[in-house]
């Protein structure tokens, strides 16, 4: 019994202790370092200035555990371009490319950074523009700015004009041409703007004819309104104006005459005749008696300082001081010793 006890209590104090017979102390467990940094995102991009993204990062250990309580510092490279807070909140500052840097010990991770500024809207400096003579121009300006009412600085936008009115430069600057409107658009990227156009240059003659009337502008427009049964007004139907509509061809007239009968003749800048509407008699000169919803030249080649109409015929005087005539002459009304129709221009008989 006695070496039993002996052997238990040498085999209790050789489990205690080293060769020193000291006691065996536990392995430490080693103290988390930061080895490694994931960021949310390795690249963010802006198109507007003041713009935020915000970058989280996750810390991990040697043992690649995730340091939940790690602290992270953020450092951008160019405040100029883009700030970052100590949260990892990043802002966009202006154009350019920055890197957005998270530091936990001696790890860290990057990010890239690119403001790009793009165009959400556009607004004109005025968006409704008014001319009373011709030639007349107004400077318009376009302010570009991004998503979050920023300016876009250096935005490049390009202009155009429709309607005939007006023209646009490439810098925005318009100028009246001819009476009636047009529409000015000014354009970047995916933002525009408009502004109306009105050209009036306000009437230079008018002419009255029986149930219809015509005027010219002082920029050489012609308007008639009134009755169109038979294509009097020159603007290619038969629909009755009870407001001026302009006259078709693009032409720019001298002066205008409205004809009792139903129809209309207008004499260019350049000095050739045009007529339209009520034909029946050769009124209009083209050398037929088919009615016209447009101006057609009056043939034989003259060159006219002035015209008036009656009923159904026509008179003119050229810049030679020559008259002629044409359209009905049944009472001699042409002057050239008949009482035949004629449906071009005759030569009016020499004065006793």
């Amino acid at each position: 019994m006695k070496k039993t006890v002996a052997f238990s209590a040498l085999l209790f104090l050789a489990s205690c202790g080293g060769d020193d017979g000291s006691p065996t102390s536990p392995t430490p467990t080693p103290t988390p370092v930061a080895t490694s940094i994931t960021l949310s995102a390795t690249s963010v991009s802006f198109a507007s200035l003041g713009e935020t993204a915000q970058l989280s990062a996750t810390v991990k250990d040697q043992n690649g555990a995730t340091m939940a309580s790690a602290t992270v510092t953020w450092t951008t490279s160019d405040e100029a371009v883009a700030t970052v807070a100590s949260t990892g909140l990043v802002t966009s500052v202006a154009d350019g490319t920055a890197t957005i840097t998270a530091t936990s010990g001696s790890a860290s991770a990057t990010a890239s950074v690119t403001v790009a500024q793009a165009a959400a809207n556009l607004v004109l400096s005025d968006p409704i523009l008014t001319f009373t003579s011709l030639s007349a121009t107004t400077q318009l300006t376009a302010t570009v700015t991004d998503a979050n009412d920023e300016v876009v600085d250096g935005a490049t936008v390009t202009w155009a004009a429709t309607g005939g009115a007006a023209t646009v430069s490439s810098t925005g600057l318009v100028t009246s041409v001819a009476d009636g409107t047009a529409t000015i658009t000014a354009t970047s990227g995916s933002a525009s703007a408009t502004a109306s156009v009105t050209v009036a240059t306000g009437w230079a003659s008018i002419s009255t004819g029986a149930f219809h009337s015509g005027g010219i502008t002082a920029s050489g427009a012609a308007y008639v309104w009134g009755l169109n049964t038979y294509g009097q007004l020159g603007e290619g139907t038969t629909t009755n104006r009870t407001t001026p509509v302009l006259v078709s061809g693009g032409h720019t007239w001298a002066s205008i005459s409205a004809g009792y009968g139903g129809h209309t003749v207008g004499i260019t800048t350049s000095g050739a005749a045009y007529a339209w509407g009520h034909n029946g008699y050769g009124q209009l000169g083209d050398g037929t008696t088919t009615n016209r919803m447009n101006p057609v030249l009056v043939s034989g080649g003259h060159t006219w300082a002035s015209i008036s109409t009656g009923a159904y015929h026509s008179v003119g005087i050229t810049t030679s001081g020559v008259a002629y005539a044409w359209g009905r002459n049944g009472s001699g009304q042409l002057g050239d010793g008949t009482t035949t129709n004629r449906t071009t221009p005759v030569l009016v008989s020499p004065r006793p």
